[in-house]
């Protein structure tokens, strides 16, 4: 870092000319390329899927300690992030979590929830998470400025908009990762339903059916329905499982089909035409996507198409052209 400083100060008190100042603005994207990465891949490594994580206390069972120093170097052998990242993170959070109001804090644990409840992941630690990414954001900011010698207001607008993006950058994080999780669940409930309504069918209780299409598969829909049994094990009833399912969620075709199996179980319907029904009516959604989808493909392209394809064109048939007419007219000045 010190070196790329020295070489940025070099060029900069340079004579100033097209090179020079190419070569500055080269080494700003470099460096926030680079300060960018890192801070996107530290935050990875703490809030990353699931299956790349593993619990602190069950990477350090495997360990046997003798002793202090074999507990030390078992803690030694930790990832960075969890060994110092994510501890400073921590304490920030439990320091500065006080001062955030109620409501962003339940926003949070809700988007947390959507996003399948990452080990580790908690709302304070999200909190820390965005000062940390302003902090990155604002030093940026206040380097970028520096380089292109920015005057007011131009400086303070750079400074403030790499602030806000660094603070925004562990939410939106978060709710993709979250919408790719209802996005999984939609795609997986037609299928988890037809084995469901099979199961129902032939006799099976509608928990037992529940724990078949749970271990079937392995998506998120899965996983929610494991956690569904898991708190049924503990005495919850059916149905606040199923809306608690429901509450995580927040999607129409998860609300629609508890919904359903709770009239089904309160009626005393048949549990197998209702889930029939509910089946067909999520085959019929997801044709309705596709056909949406496709609408929206030509709009989509414009976009690309203006961009990029249509300038090489015009360069493409206009370029020999215009060199001629440059040629001709500089010909013509001579």
């Amino acid at each position: 870092m010190i070196v790329f400083m020295n070489m940025v100060a070099s060029a900069a008190l340079q004579a100033p000319n097209p090179v020079s100042v190419g070569r500055i603005l080269l080494m700003v994207v470099i460096g926030c390329v680079v300060a960018g990465g890192i801070f996107l891949a530290a935050f990875w490594l703490i809030a990353g899927d699931d299956s790349s994580r593993v619990d602190l206390s069950e990477r350090l069972a495997q360990f046997d300690f003798d002793g202090a120093s074999s507990e030390q170097e078992a803690i030694l052998n930790l990832p960075f992030s969890e060994r110092v990242i994510k501890p400073f993170l921590v304490k920030v959070g439990d320091r500065v979590s006080g001062n955030v109001s109620p409501g962003q804090m339940k926003s949070l644990e809700q988007k947390i929830s959507a996003a399948g409840n990452p080990p580790g992941l908690t709302p304070t630690l999200v909190v820390a998470q965005q000062i940390a990414g302003a902090v990155v954001g604002l030093v940026l900011g206040v380097l970028l400025t520096i380089l292109m010698s920015a005057t007011p207001p131009e400086n303070i607008l750079i400074i403030a908009v790499f602030g806000i993006f660094g603070y925004m950058a562990p939410s939106i994080t978060l709710d993709r990762k979250g919408k790719k999780r209802k996005r999984e669940v939609i795609e997986g409930m037609p299928n988890a339903l037809d084995l469901l309504t099979i199961s129902v069918e032939a006799g099976l209780a509608f928990d037992a059916a529940l724990a078949r299409v749970a271990d079937k598969y392995s998506n998120a829909l899965s996983v929610e329905f494991h956690q569904v049994l898991d708190e049924m094990k503990l005495g919850r009833p059916r149905m606040e499982a199923l809306e608690a399912m429901s509450s995580r969620l927040d999607l129409d075709e998860v609300t629609n089909f508890i919904t359903a199996v709770n009239q089904s179980d309160q009626m005393g319907t048949s549990l197998g035409s209702t889930l029939r029904i509910q089946s067909e009516e999520l085959r019929r959604r997801r044709t309705q996507r596709a056909e949406e989808a496709g609408a929206k493909a030509p709009v989509k392209m414009l976009l690309p198409m203006v961009a990029c394809i249509f300038p090489t064109l015009f360069i493409v048939l206009l370029g020999p052209a215009a060199l001629k007419v440059m040629s001709m007219v500089g010909g013509g000045g001579g």
